[in-house]
């Protein structure tokens, strides 16, 4: 048989019109023999040859092969990496494939980042009452949808994985934990760890650090405690990385202090603490305004051997901008550059941003050409910045002028580089134009912040159009949006002035129902123009006013 398969092999290798010949030369008993076949298949040195004559031979009438002849062509092409062929095996035949091969080929589908097809093929052996893969089968598939972002697959191979009465190990509760995490269902996460805790089986440090830190991320602390509590009784003692991510959140927090007090614990009980651990310190001091402890925990980080990178110089630098101190913050920029530490976006936006939020427009102009001219692209965060700057300065045809630039540059304006542009617009009394910016937000899919509505109806106000004043204000109630406290003050002057009293009292009928006090100048206008128009009116309006304090 073997003799007879090696011709074969080398007719078919020929690749004249072998079919012919081969019909012609072997007889069908021995040419449709089971074991001829499969023995051709393993002798065939060209894997796609033997695909080609396996599907030629079952073209033939009143041929069907058997269980191992398929069996033999799902191996030899899953030995070869012919995923398609092998995927359009699966597909058309009713057979079961032996677990060592399909194990083999549902991995190498999964290294290929094809974790959606390896998912499909699962669900149709299921139904066909395939042997259940290996555990680290199903670890390879929950795993590659992991990396593919598809954590619905996750859950659901999981589920079918306990289905199959596979019992899960600690990469599984990893992959779990992974899962939900990313999901941000902390709770659910926590659940999968008891109930692994309790069958004996715990999951590495990794995935108990995933956790941890996204709930010191959300501030749940007393549930940090508890994982920890757990973390510890397994045997699975934290590392740096985990008590990094509990510092990240309590910073996160403004726990600063408490952060502080366990950076401290941790170097007494012999941890040596990494660059990162003191970014994230010296970060969390300065956003609190704590800038001798952060210039301290500077010095200590350098002289521990640490080198300050440039998020260690961008938190100081942002912090002194903070405190006004824009000569200290500038020359710690100049060390960082001395220092030889490479200026990306993310510096430059936070000096120009720390400029312009100072009003030091000049400074933060002088920062962005030299950023262009070191051929450093802004980003729209450094527009952004500086449209307030402009903004805040009262200059709001250059905020326009920056406005146009990062349109021109093909970036795409968010909800905060409208914001200050229409603030700045109806302050000048240019209503019309903010509302022009308002519409254009919405034309790109932009959702105002509900003070641009405000800003809008107090400019609204401020240029005495009452109806259009009106008609605002209405539409932010039908929107359930509130105006503040002195834009509804400055509405009830607006119709006061323009003899609008019923709408003046209907509008500080809203205001007391939202719990707001009418400003005493206001309410002595309004009721001074009722007392001249209508002493009844008057007095219900005083009644009005003095019930509301």
């Amino acid at each position: 048989m073997t003799t007879i398969a090696r011709q074969v092999c080398k007719i078919i290798q020929s690749g004249t019109k072998w079919e012919t010949t081969l019909l012609s030369k072997f007889p069908a008993t021995v040419l449709f023999d089971q074991n001829c076949i499969q023995e051709i298949i393993k002798c065939q040195d060209n894997v796609f040859l033997s695909w080609h004559f396996f599907n030629w031979i079952c073209s033939q009438d009143g041929f069907t092969p058997n269980v191992t002849s398929y069996d033999t062509i799902f191996k030899s092409l899953v030995q070869a990496t012919g995923s398609k062929a092998a995927k359009s095996l699966l597909s058309s035949a009713k057979f079961i494939p032996e677990r060592a091969p399909l194990d083999y080929f549902i991995k190498f589908l999964c290294e290929d980042g094809s974790a959606e097809e390896a998912v499909k093929i699962f669900s149709k052996l299921r139904e066909v009452g395939c042997m259940s893969p290996s555990i680290e089968v199903w670890n390879t598939v929950l795993l590659s949808c992991l990396e593919i972002g598809r954590t619905d697959l996750v859950l659901q191979l999981y589920n079918e994985m306990e289905a199959s009465g596979v019992e899960g190990n600690e990469d599984t509760v990893g992959y779990l934990i992974r899962a939900y995490c990313k999901k941000n269902k902390l709770t659910k996460a926590e659940e999968v760890i008891h109930q692994f805790l309790e069958r004996r089986v715990a999951p590495d440090v990794t995935a108990f650090t995933k956790l941890i830190s996204g709930l010191s991320k959300e501030g749940k602390f007393h549930r940090v405690c508890e994982l920890l509590r757990r973390m510890i009784a397994a045997n699975r003692l934290p590392s740096l990385i985990t008590y990094q991510e509990i510092l990240y959140g309590l910073c996160k927090n403004k726990m600063v202090a408490e952060a502080f007090r366990i950076f401290g614990e941790l170097k007494v009980r012999g941890y040596s603490p990494n660059g990162n651990m003191y970014n994230t310190l010296i970060n969390g001091l300065c956003k609190n305004g704590q800038m001798a402890e952060a210039e301290k925990l500077f010095a200590e980080m350098t002289s521990n051997g640490f080198i300050p990178n440039e998020c260690t110089y961008n938190a100081l630098i942002r912090g002194y901008f903070g405190i006004y101190k824009l000569r200290k913050a500038m020359e710690l920029y100049k060390e960082m550059c001395e220092r030889g530490i490479k200026v990306s976006t993310l510096s430059y936006s936070t000096l120009i941003g720390g400029m312009s939020l100072n009003g030091r427009m000049c400074e933060a102009i002088s920062l962005f050409d030299e950023m262009l001219i070191k051929g450093i692209k802004p980003d729209g965060i450094i527009y952004d910045v500086m449209i307030q700057g402009f903004c805040k300065d009262g200059k709001s045809s250059k905020a326009m002028d920056i406005y146009k630039e990062l349109l021109r540059v093909g970036l795409k304006p968010s909800t905060s580089t409208y914001t200050p542009l229409i603030k700045a617009l109806c302050e000048e009394g240019n209503v019309e134009e903010a509302i022009r910016m308002q519409n254009e937000m919405l034309s790109r899919n932009l959702k105002p912040f509900v003070c641009t509505h405000d800003y809008i109806l107090a400019g609204l106000c401020k240029s005495g159009n009452v109806t259009e004043s009106m008609d605002w204000w209405a539409k932010m109630l039908s929107s359930k949006m509130r105006p503040r406290e002195e834009t509804l003050d400055e509405l009830i002057k607006c119709l006061t002035l323009n003899d609008r009293l019923d709408d003046a009292l209907l509008v500080s009928d809203s205001m007391f129902t939202s719990g707001y006090t009418l400003r005493k100048p206001t309410s002595e206008f309004l009721i001074g123009k009722c007392t001249k128009q209508n002493s009844y009116q008057a007095g219900e309006c005083l009644e009005r006013i003095l019930g509301s304090n």
